[in-house]
């Protein structure tokens, strides 16, 4: 298997309306994660303000 890095920004796309990453988000980027894969965030937010997402995350 080709290892793939997967950068994800915390935007509409990442986030829901509430501007949290839900269950069924955080289950398909660690199922990535597993599977060998680099789920990385990338984004312009100070790291104060994303911290949150990196520790949702794991």
């Amino acid at each position: 298997m080709e290892q793939k890095l997967i950068a994800i920004d915390l935007d509409g796309t990442t986030l829901n309306e509430n501007s949290q990453i839900t269950p069924k988000t955080k289950e398909i980027l660690t199922k990535a994660t597993a599977a060998g894969h680099i789920v990385s965030i990338v984004t312009g937010r100070p790291n104060r303000i994303s911290e949150n997402y990196y520790d949702f995350l794991g």
